[in-house]
């Protein structure tokens, strides 16, 4: 039998046909905020056609979308203007095929913690930092939801009174922290400094560090500034859950030097509190594509 696991982000929705624990097909576009349902209808039968198989061959889907997701209802998607959408009932139904929704840092932290880098660790946190902020709680080998939609970890305040959020607060994390924040923060500083990067249309963490690592000023200042701010948000959360390892992933775990310093800026102030048990924090094992494999694990 074959799986299939959907993930739903702010650029792109990734699907994949899994089996036996192992993607051996997928398919991405740019999201279609516009009619995102019917996108995701006709991925899934896409990728059932292209493979030659029929619905009776998958035992089940699995489909990861970021902001509140309780009990397979879509509550608020602000990134993606998704509201109230009830995708289990509608995916289960139209396909007749057992449907899981959860967040999507949900599904991801399921996936690390059974297949990738969180495997043998009982309490973990999982950051995914791309289009925004999505965080993932397993504690005690248990996915923590609370009473439903925990986790929001990239809507805590940094900044009193500072950007407006798409959730309608201020100062949000993923509003400074965000790889969509980190291009427009390195944009403002290219602004004033010159720099290698000035001549590149399309900057990502990736670009960003590659400047850093040839000695670029400019990225010198956007990567230490970066990760200060990222330093202090992980200390907080060393903090508050004080899990066994924080894995950061999305598209910045592409850039695992940025990660390397914010790691040995977080060891510098002893992981948020004096003679407090160590994290370990370093870059998730599965990439991106452990939105998709989350549906290994759900249930």
């Amino acid at each position: 039998m074959y799986l299939i696991g959907v993930d739903i982000g702010g650029t792109n929705l990734k699907i994949g046909l899994i089996k036996n624990k192992v993607i051996i097909d997928k398919i991405v576009e740019t999201t279609d905020k516009n009619s995102l349902v019917q996108q995701v209808k006709n991925l899934i039968a896409l990728i059932i056609a292209k493979n030659n198989l029929k619905t009776c061959d998958i035992q089940k889907l699995g489909v990861g979308c970021p902001g509140i997701v309780i009990d397979g209802i879509v509550k608020e998607s602000a990134n993606l203007n998704l509201f109230n959408c009830n995708l289990a009932e509608i995916l289960t139904n139209h396909f007749g095929i057992k449907t899981y929704v959860k967040n999507d840092a949900d599904m991801a932290v399921l996936a690390e913690h059974t297949l990738g880098a969180g495997k043998g660790y009982e309490n973990i946190l999982l950051i995914t930092i791309g289009t925004g902020i999505g965080g993932g709680i397993i504690i005690n080998n248990k996915l923590y939801t609370g009473t439903g939609g925990a986790g929001e970890l990239g809507h805590v305040t940094m900044y009193n009174n500072g950007i407006t959020c798409n959730c309608g607060r201020r100062g949000c994390a993923e509003k400074y922290l965000s790889a969509v924040a980190l291009v427009k923060r390195a944009k403002e500083i290219i602004n004033n400094m010159p720099s290698e990067l000035s001549s590149q249309e399309n900057l990502t963490a990736s670009s960003i560090e590659k400047a850093y690592l040839n000695g670029d000023e400019c990225a010198k200042k956007i990567v230490d500034e970066y990760a200060y701010d990222l330093s202090e948000y992980l200390l907080n959360l060393c903090n508050i859950f004080r899990p066994n390892a924080i894995f950061v992933g999305g598209g910045l775990s592409y850039a695992p030097k940025i990660i390397e310093k914010t790691v040995s800026l977080c060891k510098n102030k002893h992981f948020g509190y004096k003679n407090s048990n160590e994290v370990l924090i370093t870059s998730a094992k599965l990439g991106n594509d452990a939105g998709i494999l989350g549906v290994v694990s759900v249930n």
